[in-house]
């Protein structure tokens, strides 16, 4: 491994630094998600948290209709306030 090929005792303490400030860092940001999925999961049992609703979905049959007259996404887009490229995800088999 990298480690093997350090021949310097300043070299290797500073590869030993560099990889305990990532270890802590993972560290850390492991327990930053840990909260946020606790907090999102009571969020959820208060009945506060929904997630994001559906844009493109929601006007599943609609989108697919007017494509099938001939309409283009970018207008099909225009008119629902919705990007093109979920135009394609929603018309896509």
């Amino acid at each position: 491994m990298f480690q093997e090929r350090v021949s310097s005792v300043a070299a290797r303490v500073q590869l030993e630094a560099a990889l305990d400030f990532v270890r802590e860092s993972d560290a850390e940001r492991d327990m930053m998600l840990e909260r946020q999925r606790d907090g999102i999961a009571k969020a959820k049992s208060e009945g506060k948290y929904k997630g994001r609703a559906p844009a493109a979905r929601a006007e599943r049959d609609d989108v697919r209709r007017l494509a099938s007259e001939g309409i283009g996404a970018a207008e099909i887009g225009r008119r629902f306030g919705i990007h093109r490229a979920s135009v394609y995800r929603v018309l896509a088999p």
